[in-house]
């Protein structure tokens, strides 16, 4: 799977929903303005006749279908009521991932769970979003028996992923593995902003059958010839029509999601049998659900349905392939036959798989080498071989203590904090006494105290313990209390009057895995040309060319040679640091616009200037990690044996 191709194919079937929307839109609205020119017709008719079914039958023969007038305003209200509901639909599930899981009646896993399903739940979801570079989202639990999940967000920042309770308590280890897997292809696919829209334009044709229901439950006609009488008995009429008119726009819904879905979950099976390297996995999981179901109970699981591993309504509705067929794609040994449920022991297996990675640390080492470097770009959106296992052994690698320190609010804050204390023992102590005179006391000493820790952790761990810590705080924070501890970090970096390019990229980084909720989502934007981003270019790639430790001349010449690129635009080294954070920040969230085939350009120059001395260092790793995140471009850490 090529992430990079993937995104365009994405943005294709953005412009397939749209047509399809604006045909299901046009069919709508030309079945109700027949049916309204109908209803007002005959009940005009009645109206006249008095009643008199002779008169009645006489003058029926007079319909008169096209009226102009009627027309023009059933298309004005119908398009208005479709397009208006969908895009404000849109617009409220854009917030992120959490608002479809709450939707659909979703809890948070707490982090600091003890419940050993749980706990085997997160590791796993954490273990693959270390292997693949993405986010670690947050874990959502539906209450529904059955065996089903999702993933939703607007982008793999604001990810989340949702589990129904039978999922985590009747699947093995491998095949719970497989089930996220699956989800987590969706996400590095960019199926999820595709999915997003489509609940929207289900929400939107689905209106028009709540409109209808709700005339037909408060409308009155009494009997007995009047205006006021013949009024009510038109608006009944335009009810029932609505509420039938609404139903045929919602089977116009499933169509559209049906045309788009289905063969994405082809590809996700596939490219979950390719992360895990485990194809029975999948299959067994597959298996389960063809003997105790994948319904989900919620009333809204309607509109989401293209959302879930499986088909979560009745198979008429169905927005998936046959499960016989998933199963055979992946599992062509498969015999028919179903699987029946067997209790888990949690305990248990997650002590064999702990028994497993601690044999896999001993024999295995990870290193870097120069044959790494060309398969930075292709690894983008995939997880290459043995990154799970290795992600599980990096986990493991992360001192205990500061994996409990995640438990705690302060101790996570504290934990961010000392990421950007200084190394000199003088500065170091400043910084501390800065954090005693903003009155944070608790935060001054677990700062203090984590701090040895934090100088023992290899680079490797710090991108995966950032985003364990983010995972920890985003739920706790709003707006304010964002903005503050923001303000506490940068105070803390900006102590010695001048800003590294570790803490410039720290605290880029901080700032984008904890604020990505608060960011507003465009719901539809046209890619910015990387030519016309000059500056941001070029501060983005000095930034990079200090961290690898390049001089001007040899930036520059680089600058050059790139700059006969028709993408690139031209590009002027940067002599000093951008103090100015903030100023960079904004330049990122522009070269996020970038269209991803000009990204893969931009982030190869970006690995060229890291590898100019034929190796790259761990620093630099993490830098074109870092970087790469802030782009928007999900990349696995380097793993390799020796």
């Amino acid at each position: 799977m090529d992430f990079f191709s993937a995104q365009d194919k994405a943005r294709k079937e953005t412009i397939k929903l749209i047509g399809l929307f604006c045909l299901a839109v046009i069919c709508t609205v030309l079945v109700i303005f027949v049916l309204v020119s109908l209803a007002i017709h005959y009940a005009g008719t009645y109206q006249q006749t008095r009643g008199s079914y002779q008169a009645y039958e006489q003058t029926v023969n007079a319909v008169r279908i096209w009226d102009p007038s009627v027309f023009f305003w059933v298309t004005v209200i119908v398009t208005g009521v479709i397009v208006g509901s969908s895009l404000f639909h849109i617009a409220s599930l854009s917030q992120g991932g959490f608002v479809v899981a709450k939707m659909l009646g979703g809890n948070l896993v707490r982090f600091d769970t003890t419940d050993p399903a749980e706990r085997r739940l997160l590791n796993i979801v954490e273990e693959m979003s270390i292997a693949s570079g993405v986010s670690i989202p947050d874990v959502y639990l539906l209450p529904d028996d059955s065996i089903n999940a999702f993933a939703a967000g607007y982008s793999s920042d604001n990810a989340v992923i949702g589990v129904t309770r039978g999922s985590m308590e009747k699947l093995t280890r491998d095949e719970l593995q497989g089930v996220i897997a699956h989800e987590f292809s969706h996400i590095l696919n960019g199926d999820m902003r595709m999915n997003i829209r489509i609940m929207g334009v289900i929400f939107g044709l689905l209106v028009i059958s709540m409109i209808g229901s709700t005339i037909l439950r408060n409308i009155r006609v009494r009997s007995g010839g009047s205006n006021k009488n013949n009024g009510a008995l038109v608006i009944l009429l335009i009810g029932v029509i609505l509420w039938i008119v609404g139903y045929i726009a919602m089977l116009f819904g499933r169509m559209i999601q049906a045309a788009i879905s289905r063969q994405r979950e082809y590809l996700a099976d596939a490219s979950a049998v390719q992360f895990t390297r485990n194809n029975e996995g999948l299959a067994n999981a597959l298996r389960k659900i063809g003997s105790v179901g994948s319904e989900i109970s919620s009333s809204r699981a309607m509109e989401a349905s293209h959302l879930f591993f499986s088909s979560g309504l009745d198979s008429i509705f169905a927005t998936h392939p046959p499960l016989g067929e998933r199963i055979r794609a992946i599992y062509p040994a498969w015999d028919g036959s179903f699987l029946n449920i067997k209790k888990q022991n949690f305990a248990e297996t997650e002590k064999q798989r702990t028994a497993k990675k601690q044999e896999e640390k001993a024999r295995q080492d990870m290193a870097r080498t120069t044959a790494m470097v060309g398969g930075i770009l292709s690894s983008i959106g995939n997880i290459p071989d043995g990154n799970i296992d290795q992600a599980s052994s990096l986990m493991d690698r992360i001192p205990s203590a500061l994996k409990q320190s995640l438990h705690s609010e302060i101790e996570t804050k504290s934990l961010l904090c000392a990421l950007l204390l200084d190394s000199d023992d003088k500065q170091r102590t400043k910084q501390i006494a800065l954090l005693r005179n903003m009155q944070l006391i608790d935060l001054s000493k677990e700062t203090e105290n984590i701090y040895p820790q934090i100088q023992s952790l290899e680079t490797k761990s710090l991108l995966p313990l950032i985003d364990l810590c983010a995972a920890t705080l985003r739920n706790t924070f709003n707006k304010t209390a964002f903005d503050r501890f923001m303000s506490v970090l940068n105070m803390l970096a900006y102590n010695d009057q001048r800003l590294s390019s570790k803490e410039l990229i720290l605290l880029l980084l901080i700032r984008h895995k904890l604020g990505s909720r608060f960011e507003n989502n465009k719901l539809f934007s046209k890619p910015l040309p990387l030519k016309s981003l000059s500056e941001a270019t070029s501060n983005l790639l000095s930034l990079v060319a200090r961290v690898s430790a390049l001089n001007e001349k040899e930036t520059s010449d680089l600058f050059a040679q790139w700059s006969d690129q028709d993408v690139m635009p031209p590009l002027t080294y940067t002599v000093q640091e951008n103090e100015n954070w903030q100023g960079l920040d904004s330049q990122l969230e522009s070269l996020r616009k970038v269209a991803e085939s000009e990204l893969k350009v931009l982030l190869d120059c970006i690995v060229q200037i890291a590898k100019q001395d034929k190796t790259i260092t761990d620093d630099e790793e993490a830098c074109i990690r870092a970087i790469s995140l802030l782009l928007g471009l999900p990349t696995p850490p380097l793993f390799e044996n020796r």
